[in-house]
């Protein structure tokens, strides 16, 4: 299909890569230009006992190098997080304020701790692999399901959670991932759900010898979802304990018989905003 969605589009740069013309950041040129080189961390987590910069200072062709102390000392301040993406409990993200260079410890491996400026790219590596930093090294996490109780890396985020969220329907999400339809299986519980309910309906008509519209009415449509968000529809266990709760809940609170709807739509209103997945 022409134009369709992730349908592959020819590339028209190639033969300037392949031939040599093409062109980069690094292909250009300035007078007095200078060269960077960091000097990055080997530790995955580690506390920075001391750097010792003067071999690096006094090789040839530096200009300067630069420490998180020099940087402060110039005025710079650390970038800070700030999203606007609250999580599951309403709170906002858990941020650390980021500095430029490393401050005090490094957090993952390749941190930048120092920076050299030289006068070409090959003095300003020299003098990188001169700079002496004495780390201590501390217990680090490697994945994302160790870190809630792997060691403690930010100690301004418990638990090194920064932020727990998620967009959408989780559930079906996963199921639509694993292959699963979830659109047949939303049919098949509709059609046994009003097979379920025809035959509730016939076996309460034979209970009291007596059916009629107004019995099956919206007041009665409110109970029976009140049960289920209360109880939590995740398993067949839920429904039956909003029902068993709503059932004695009048008997306990016969005083205000006249006002069933309002208590049922009152106790709806708390399940949604503090049980959404029922208390079941």
């Amino acid at each position: 299909m022409k134009f369709g969605t992730g349908q592959s589009v020819r590339r028209t740069e190639d033969i300037r890569f392949v031939t040599g013309h093409g062109q980069y950041t690094d292909d250009l040129h300035f007078p007095n230009e200078t060269q960077v080189v960091f000097a990055r961390s080997p530790h995955a987590h580690a506390k920075i006992k001391s750097i010792d910069a003067s071999a690096a200072k006094a090789a040839p062709g530096v200009i300067a190098v630069l420490t998180i102390a020099d940087l402060e000392a110039a005025g710079a301040r650390p970038m800070v997080t700030k999203t606007p993406v609250k999580a599951r409990d309403g709170s906002f993200p858990k941020g650390v304020a980021k500095n430029f260079l490393a401050k005090d410890q490094v957090t993952f491996v390749g941190e930048a701790v120092a920076m050299v400026i030289a006068e070409t790219l090959a003095q300003a590596r020299d003098a990188a692999e001169m700079i002496e930093i004495d780390y201590e090294t501390l217990d680090a996490v490697g994945t994302l399901e160790a870190a809630p109780k792997g060691a403690q890396i930010w100690s301004e985020v418990p638990n090194n959670e920064c932020l727990d969220w998620a967009d959408g329907k989780e559930d079906e999400t996963a199921a639509g991932l694993m292959g699963i339809d979830v659109g047949a299986y939303k049919m098949l519980a509709f059609v046994l759900g009003a097979a379920i309910a025809g035959l509730a309906g016939a076996l309460n008509a034979h209970l009291t010898f007596f059916i009629g519209p107004g019995e099956y009415g919206f007041d009665r449509a409110v109970d029976i979802l009140t049960m289920a968000i209360l109880g939590g529809i995740s398993n067949l266990t839920g429904p039956v304990i909003g029902a068993v709760i709503l059932t004695l809940l009048p008997e306990l609170l016969r005083a205000f018989k006249d006002f069933r709807g309002v208590v049922n739509g009152f106790i709806l209103v708390l399940i949604v905003l503090f049980l959404p997945k029922g208390i079941w």
